[in-house]
């Protein structure tokens, strides 16, 4: 018999299933082809805070903009009594969208990112927190100067205020990580859980000044600091000036912005994760001012670049239906399937196969005779030697309705033999025969 089943375990919360994925016919890869081929971009995953709202902005409780009435409407906040309680956090809503490319077309589902402080929180200028001014295309968080602050991002569904789980690989780009002068106010960064990371030595062939320490590889954990100082002048301005071919940026975002960032690269399945915000003292040895700290991803591109499908590889031939499969051999047979062929004494039943059953694994052929045995009785059941069933007895009869036995029919009178006509003496005068009684 099989064994019982078994029951899985609850399925954590995740946005809506896409169609089942079909892989191409002729590359076994992690594309699939559409009618206009298949995909050639590398990120699924893309953040526009520009097109983005901040309808909550309360980093630690301290403003610039606390709002009830969002709090009382967003799913998230409702569901947790805890952060309702505390009302604190930075709320990007709308702020990207995941795409899912497979063989029967694009999905693309939305997802908005909170932002709240687990460690003691002490900006310099809380009203910067949100989006850059003028152009909004970067997340800002600001932090005072001498101070050390944690934060966890947390990417959340909209429809239900619970975390959303990325299905792709997720980049995140820090930014403008850079000193005060004199090595005063200088920025770095703890973060775990990486895949990977990136600088621009990688991503454009540009000598990075971004100083990477290794706490422990298999982990993810590494510090980014800052080597180079700079004012706010070389502060980006849009996000379309960095996500560029090279040869289109301009001089300025090559020498003064591209050095100076670092992507962080998530795998799949990822909903959030905690990065560490430091800045040293100031040239005072004190804390009297403080720092940005720049943040997006990819925006997805106007037009998305596909490739011609490769041609299908030829299938391979069928077998003609007159023609009968193999007889696999007895000794390629597992013994456990089946009881021995020829046990002992045995006597076969006229219905008992003479070929052995296939080997699992083995092709299903497009002919195969049937096999003759009694209808709807598993092998597995049949006992051997095997024996007709009894027959059932008759039902028994109730009293009640058991029928008198009717009388029997008057006897026919007795025939009296006659002898042979060659020994009769001469017949006596006719008389009438008696009377019957």
């Amino acid at each position: 018999s099989a064994p019982p089943s078994v029951p899985l375990p609850p399925v954590a919360a995740r946005p809506p299933s896409p169609p089942p994925f079909v892989p191409s016919s002729s590359l076994q890869s992690s594309f699939s082809c559409l009618e206009a081929g298949y995909y050639t971009g590398s990120a699924r995953v893309f953040l526009n805070f520009e097109l983005s709202s901040v309808p909550h902005n309360n980093l630690g409780g301290l403003g610039p903009l606390l709002n009830h009435s969002f709090l009382e409407d967003s799913l998230y906040y409702q569901l947790s009594e805890e952060q309702r309680s505390v009302e604190q956090g930075m709320y990007y809503s709308n702020v990207g969208h995941e795409i899912i490319t497979n063989a029967t077309g694009q999905y693309q589902y939305a997802f908005d990112m909170l932002v709240v402080n687990t460690t003691e929180y002490i900006p310099n200028a809380a009203t910067n927190n949100g989006k850059k001014a003028a152009t909004g295309d970067f997340g800002v968080i600001n932090l005072k100067g001498g101070t050390t602050c944690t934060f966890d991002y947390i990417f959340l569904n909209p429809n239900t205020g619970l975390p959303y789980q990325f299905s792709e690989a997720l980049s995140f780009f820090l930014f403008d990580l850079d000193t005060g002068f004199d090595a005063a106010l200088t920025e770095s960064i703890d973060v775990c859980g990486l895949n990977g990371y990136s600088l621009s030595d990688e991503l454009y062939g540009i000598q990075s000044r971004v100083d990477v320490q290794t706490h422990d590889a298999d982990l993810g954990c590494y510090t980014f600091k800052a080597t180079e100082y700079h004012t706010g002048s070389n502060n980006p301005s849009f996000i379309s000036d960095i996500f560029a071919p090279l040869e289109s940026i301009d001089n300025r975002t090559k020498e003064e912005v591209l050095p100076i960032l670092v992507e962080l690269q998530f795998s799949s399945g990822v909903s959030s994760f905690t990065v560490t915000y430091k800045i040293s003292e100031d040239a005072n040895g004190g804390s009297s001012s403080g720092r940005n700290f720049l943040f997006g991803s990819f925006v997805e591109p106007a037009e998305a670049d596909f490739e011609e499908c490769p041609q299908a590889l030829p299938l391979p031939p069928f077998l003609p239906s007159n023609v009968p499969p193999p007889r696999v051999p007895p000794s390629c047979a597992p013994p456990s399937l089946f009881p021995p062929l020829d046990p002992p004494g045995l006597v076969k039943p006229p219905w008992a196969p003479t070929h052995v059953f296939p080997p699992p694994g083995t092709p299903r052929p497009i002919f195969s005779p049937p096999l003759l045995r009694p209808p709807k009785t598993p092998w597995s059941s049949v006992p051997w030697p095997w024996s007709p069933p009894p027959s059932s007895p008759p039902p028994p009869v109730s009293p009640t309705s058991a029928k008198t036995p009717s009388p029997p029919l008057p006897s026919s009178p007795p025939k009296v033999p006659l002898p042979p006509f060659a020994l009769r003496p001469p017949s006596p005068p006719p008389s009438s025969p008696s009377p019957s009684s």
